[in-house]
């Protein structure tokens, strides 16, 4: 049996598309999606940086909007939501999805000192502070928050 494919509004006209798998990039506000009926999904939260390295896009290009995983992964997305309808369990499929992202990892060089900026800003420092502590300007780490994570750092 055939699981019913999921309905999520896309773009900045609201027009309904037919998605299997979707990535939702950072939002900066909450988003809900209405489904017909119970259905299974996996969410997962990323590290920052992880988009490139998962993805093959910037977390700026993929922030804000939901993006087709077929779009990103091809015929691979494709073979994945078959694998996932026929998961028996909750947990059957997460491990799938993990093992699909495992697969699908690149080599992405993150920029140095930008998990050091982020555990100094989840503590409280300023984003002047947290630049002068990994020795770049605020302005640097801006451009670094914004391509890794696809917020800005006030808004993280």
């Amino acid at each position: 049996m055939a699981k019913q494919r999921r309905r999520l509004a896309e773009g900045a006209a609201g027009e309904q598309v037919e998605r299997a798998g979707v990535l939702g990039g950072a939002r900066t506000e909450a988003h809900v999606h209405d489904t017909p009926g119970a259905t299974r999904s996996v969410g997962l939260i990323l590290c920052p940086g992880a988009a490139p390295t998962l993805f093959g896009e910037t977390a700026r290009a993929l922030a804000g909007r939901h993006t087709g995983l077929e779009s990103l992964w091809g015929a691979h997305a494709t073979r994945l939501q078959e694998r996932l309808d026929e998961a028996l369990s909750d947990e059957a499929a997460l491990a799938l999805v993990e093992e699909a992202l495992v697969a699908r990892r690149r080599v992405a060089a993150r920029p140095p000192g930008l998990r050091e900026a982020l555990a100094a800003i989840d503590g409280g420092a300023s984003i002047g502070a947290a630049a002068k502590g990994i020795g770049r300007s605020p302005r640097t780490l801006n451009a670094w928050f914004d391509e890794a994570i696809g917020l800005s750092p006030v808004a993280w």
